[in-house]
């Protein structure tokens, strides 16, 4: 199972890592990123960024692809 997207709203990591599990699966690994509170000696308050949503996608798709060939992942959401 692979499932890739992009969405502004928060994620809600329970509800993704219950997509469809298995119990031959040993483990869910997730990253969750957080914007420090500080660089280069400034206070940062927030992060704004944009994305190419089509070759963000893309580009996702292609590291979930490898992953999943190399390490015979059952899902990689």
């Amino acid at each position: 199972m692979k499932d890739i997207y992009i969405q502004e709203e928060a994620l809600d990591i329970a509800e993704i890592l219950e997509k469809g599990t298995s119990s031959s699966d040993g483990a869910d690994i997730a990253f969750i990123g957080r914007v420090r509170n500080n660089s280069r000696n400034k206070e940062v308050t927030l992060i704004d960024y944009e994305i190419y949503p089509e070759m963000a996608l893309s580009e996702l798709n292609k590291i979930a692809d490898e992953a999943i060939e190399k390490t015979k992942l059952n899902r990689c959401i």
